[in-house]
């Protein structure tokens, strides 16, 4: 059985998501989330990619990723194959580590751009890790809060919010705009 074509985005922006298979905790590390973090930057820092947003759970990591001279495919498979590779050296196991190949779900305007951010950033407080999104190191949550000048993808995406500031975006009501905005 042949796998279904991955969905292109006319954006270029992608929600790409990596678990561990049944849900093993695959990053139940400081030391897994920093090298898998670390491994992501290393292309993103080659122009690979533009990364805007991460949250690094136990299980699973999510990504913002806009496609610039990689597709999101080759992106990954580089992120993938690196991560991978130190993971079973460093932890002297062998085969694969993640469920299956990873999920991307294109990103088809600015509106659901800043919905799967706003998600994203908001897992540890749903899943109970933290009460507050800044307390979560494992998330560019607290990278949208203090902006510095090497950051200029995080001030587009402000930018794109106008009026709101981006705490109040994230905090306003978020359980009931999640609701909503999951079920639609």
């Amino acid at each position: 059985m042949s796998r279904e074509a991955r969905k292109q985005s006319e954006t270029g922006l992608h929600h790409v998501l990596v678990q561990g298979p049944r849900q093993q905790a695959i990053f139940n590390c400081a030391e897994k989330k920093a090298k898998y973090l670390e491994t992501v930057q290393k292309y993103y820092d080659k122009g690979k990619a533009i990364l805007y947003a991460y949250c690094i759970m136990d299980n699973s990591a999510h990504l913002v990723l806009e496609e610039r001279s990689d597709t999101v495919t080759v992106f990954m498979r580089r992120v993938g194959v690196s991560y991978v590779h130190w993971y079973n050296k460093t932890w002297d196991r062998e085969g694969s580590l993640f469920r299956e190949r990873y999920q991307s779900k294109p990103i088809h305007s600015q509106e659901e751009f800043l919905k799967v951010i706003r998600f994203i950033h908001q897992l540890p407080v749903r899943y109970g890790k933290v009460r507050n999104m800044w307390d979560y190191p494992w998330s560019s949550y607290s990278e949208y809060m203090r902006i510095s000048a090497k950051a200029e993808n995080k001030k587009e995406v402000l930018e794109k919010l106008g009026d709101w500031s981006y705490e109040r975006y994230m905090n306003d009501n978020w359980k009931e705009l999640y609701l909503r905005e999951t079920s639609t």
